[in-house]
């Protein structure tokens, strides 16, 4: 199963405005998924790199705008909140996409979703699934994680950057202090479908 990660960071000259890059690293020259900043005109210089493609912007609000330009064909979602509300979910999802052939058995794929200050995912596990979680902006994130499951014992990171997370892991995000935006690679059958998020029992 390919593993590679699709995130990629880097800052401007002079240690200028944040971007942020999602691309497939499979292909030469890498597919371009996704550029953000701060700066919404290091974002448009950016972009411009691309002259053959097209992307849809969008403005995520953490505690000062972070703008986003994604790659036409990505399924815009426009903040909507998330299927686990009853569960306890407080993310709120902005867009999500394939990086694999959809009639492949095993799937690559995306989600883009923030949390407010004080919110939370749900707390939950996969059985067929692995995800990666990116920190894009905002935060700091804690990723509490249990051994495997939250009624065996937990323990609880801060999420720097970049964290995996196995099938038959409970995990659930937590943004105490400040807003966050974060990205998950999703790994496993059909990853964008609910069928296999188990929620957790404590």
């Amino acid at each position: 199963m390919d593993t590679t990660p699709r995130a990629a960071f880097w800052t401007g000259p002079d240690a200028g405005p944040l971007i942020f890059r999602f691309e497939d690293r499979r292909y030469r020259p890498p597919t371009i998924w996704v550029v953000g900043s701060y700066c919404e005109g290091a974002l448009e210089e950016r972009v411009a790199l691309y002259p053959t493609v097209q992307f849809e912007r969008l403005v995520v609000g953490l505690r000062r705008p972070f703008y986003l330009a994604f790659r036409q064909g990505v399924r815009m979602l426009g903040g909507v909140q998330s299927n686990s509300q009853p569960q306890g979910s407080e993310a709120l999802y902005w867009a999500e996409w394939y990086l694999e052939d959809q009639n492949s058995e095993v799937k690559h794929a995306v989600k883009v979703y923030s949390l407010r200050q004080s919110s939370r995912t749900s707390p939950h596990h996969h059985l067929e699934h692995w995800e990666r979680f990116n920190l894009v902006a905002g935060g700091p994130v804690l990723l509490r994680l249990g051994r495997p499951l939250f009624k065996n014992g937990e323990e609880t990171r801060q999420l720097n950057g970049t964290a995996a997370v196995g099938a038959g892991v409970d995990h659930q995000l937590l943004a105490k202090q400040a807003p966050a935006l974060v990205f998950v690679e999703m790994v496993g059958p059909d990853p964008l479908e609910m069928w296999d998020h188990h929620y957790a029992c404590e």
